[in-house]
């Protein structure tokens, strides 16, 4: 079974990127309107991605 990330969006504004823990998710906040409910495992990813493309 594929894994499901929840993304909720309305209106974007300013970009202020934060992170939480949230039992064993990661709530990546990227703007007041923009958050992404990540498992551990998505998070480990998207910040292998990231460091990749940053270290590139």
């Amino acid at each position: 079974m594929k894994e499901q990330m929840l993304i909720n969006h309305s209106n974007t504004s300013a970009f202020d990127p934060s992170a939480r823990e949230d039992g064993n998710d990661v709530i990546l906040t990227l703007s007041r309107d923009l958050s992404v409910d990540l498992t551990r495992a998505q998070a480990e990813h998207l910040h292998s991605i990231l460091g990749e493309l940053l270290n590139g």
